[in-house]
Parts: structure tokens; C-alpha cells; sequence
């Protein structure tokens, strides 16, 4: 039996046909700042992170400039952020519900974390291509050894005190349920003597 939160949310104010075109350019300057901001990145990226020997400080330094990367995607796209609860300790396995691509952004401006990520997604242009260099885990499916592999790399990075975010549902959903996790996911916890963090994100547009 799935789980399901019951949500009762007030409708959104109607728009104007003016306020439109107004939010899609809003939306588009928004989208390209964010852009900019990334590729100003990618130098600090590549010759801090991919020329460093040292393995954990090489973590150390993809987590801080994912961390610096998703707070400034977080101002630029005039993302406020509600926190709840207590922040959970650095090292810990982040487990988080996924409503959209927006989820990554937050959880990184909040909390300093690397994420485990689908395998097929190395594969878009330049954006696979960030992932492997700030050293983000990836994954393709749960089973046999892709699995395995997967148990190791987040176990790597738990034991090197860095913390890494996982969508255990393993897809996005509209916030409103909570599908069936997959367990296997949290064995790099156990492994490596860490705790395991539940995170809910719930959006909520408002109207300009």
C-alpha cells in the first residue's frame, strides 16, 4: 500500500492576460542569469576540483562550489526558501521526496550535498559532463551491479564526511503522495555509520 500525504491547498489568484508576457520574459532573463552563472563556474570547477590529487579534498571542494552554484541559481530565479526542522548533519544521506528539477538547486543552496543522479543524464551535452566533474554519483538501475556500484560511490563520499542527497521514490511526482522507496539506496548509510536525514520539499507558486 502507497503512503499518501493529504494536501488541501487554497486555488491560485487568476492572472491577467497582461501578466503573461511579462512572466515568460521574467522567466527567460531569469534563465539565462542562471546559465551565466554556471559558466562562470565551470574554470573554478575544473582547476580546483579535476586537477586535485587528493581524493576528500576534491569532494570537499565539488561540495562547496555545488553549494556556492545552487545559492546563487536559488537568488537569481527569486527562489525563497522556507526551512523546517533542524538542519541535518554534514556527512548524512539526504533522503528528499523530488517534485521537480528546481528540488536540486534548493536542497544544495540549504544543505551542502552531492547528489546521486541517472546515469542517462551523463550522457546530455554539458550537463553530464558538470555532473562527472563535481563529482556527483550516477545510477542507471537498482540491481545487480550497477547497484553495487552505486552502494560504493555514495558510501565513498559518506565516509569522506560529505553529504549526498538521494530521491529514493526515483522519480518526481506532484508533491501531493509519497511513492514506494527504494531501499537498497540507504545500504551506503549503513555502511558508512551515517545518519539518514528525511527531507520534504513542497513548492508553492505564488502569483506576482
Amino acid at each position: 500500500m502507497t503512503p499518501s500525504l493529504p494536501v488541501d491547498l487554497p486555488a491560485p489568484p487568476p492572472r491577467s492576460p497582461q501578466q503573461v508576457p511579462t512572466n515568460h520574459l521574467r522567466a527567460a532573463l531569469r534563465l539565462g542569469l542562471s546559465t551565466l552563472w554556471t559558466l562562470l563556474l565551470v574554470p573554478e570547477l575544473v582547476l580546483r576540483v579535476g586537477l586535485c590529487g587528493d581524493r576528500r579534498k576534491r569532494l570537499a571542494r565539488a561540495v562547496s562550489i555545488t553549494h556556492r552554484w545552487a545559492r546563487g541559481v536559488v537568488r537569481l530565479a527569486a527562489i525563497r526558501v522556507r526551512i523546517r526542522g533542524p538542519r541535518p548533519p554534514q556527512g548524512a544521506l539526504i533522503a528528499a521526496n523530488h517534485v521537480s528539477y528546481g528540488d536540486i538547486p534548493v536542497i544544495a543552496a540549504t544543505l551542502p550535498t552531492l547528489f546521486l543522479s541517472k546515469r542517462e543524464i551523463a550522457d546530455w551535452p554539458f550537463i553530464g559532463w558538470l555532473l562527472e566533474r563535481a563529482e556527483h554519483p550516477l545510477t542507471s538501475r537498482l540491481s545487480g551491479r550497477d547497484l553495487l556500484e552505486s552502494i560504493t560511490a555514495v558510501s565513498e563520499r559518506l565516509k569522506s564526511n560529505q553529504s549526498v542527497c538521494i530521491f529514493l521514490e526515483g522519480t518526481t511526482t506532484s508533491g501531493d503522495r509519497v511513492l514506494q522507496f527504494n531501499a537498497p539506496l540507504t545500504q551506503p548509510a549503513v555502511e558508512a555509520g551515517v545518519s539518514v536525514v528525511p527531507v520534504a520539499i513542497y513548492w508553492y507558486v505564488r502569483n506576482p
